[in-house]
């Protein structure tokens, strides 16, 4: 999770670099570092990194204009990726597509069904067994998911048919207990007060989806 929200970061940072060097306000040599990657295609501009190209500038867009795009996941064929552009009939949304390059740029071609490869089923995942389990709507047990929040992100868990570990950072926990119905959440001081504190009515609801916690080393709590 945390890798994701510092892929997350590095692109905006990647994103704004590329766009103040097309508009010839940052040098050249900014934007050379092994972080920072720039591809010229024709008119188009593609930026990104190591993990991929994430970015297009002066992107062929289907009316006509150029515009910049975006990868919905940054990837290092740009022609086999799926790219966002801002939706012209309705403002604030995006289109998925994909970019063809040529001699003279990128072009977006909308294909709004436009789907990856599927992600092999079956791997264990707490966050899903707990949105599958039929747990009734935590909006009418506040104290439970309060619980249910500290406790999903005191430490990882194992999965006891597989061993697979899975961990959830405090966002993670929130979100997941959103989704189960609760709306009311945890204040900031309250949650580090509570941070690693496992409570057993959440516990014993982990346990009988067939996980265990793993307490990290600073955690003085067993688990059941």
């Amino acid at each position: 999770m945390a890798r994701i929200y510092v892929a997350g970061a590095a692109g905006a940072l990647r994103h704004a670099l590329g766009t103040l060097h097309a508009e010839g306000r940052v040098p050249a040599a900014l934007a050379d570092g092994e972080d920072f990657l720039m591809r010229r295609v024709g008119r188009s501009e593609l930026v990104g990194s190591a993990i991929g190209w994430d970015v297009v500038n002066r992107c062929i867009l289907p009316d006509g204009s150029e515009g910049a795009v975006r990868a919905l996941r940054p990837s290092a064929d740009p022609e086999n990726a799926i790219w966002l552009r801002r939706d012209t009939a309705v403002p604030n949304l995006w289109s998925r597509g994909r970019i063809v390059l040529s001699s003279t740029g990128a072009a977006f071609v909308d294909e709004r069904d436009l789907e990856s490869r599927p992600v092999p089923g079956g791997y264990p995942d707490l966050g899903r067994d707990l949105l599958r389990s039929g747990m009734a709507d935590l909006s009418r047990k506040p104290a439970l998911a309060a619980a249910l929040e500290v406790t999903l992100a005191s430490g990882s868990w194992c999965h006891l048919e597989t061993g697979a570990r899975w961990f959830a950072d405090p966002y993670t926990a929130r979100s997941l207990v959103r989704a189960l119905g609760c709306s009311s959440t945890i204040d900031v001081e309250t949650r580090r007060r509570l941070s690693m504190v496992v409570e057993r009515g959440a516990l014993a609801i982990i346990e009988a989806l067939g996980w265990r916690h793993l307490p990290t080393p600073e955690c003085d709590v067993t688990a059941a």
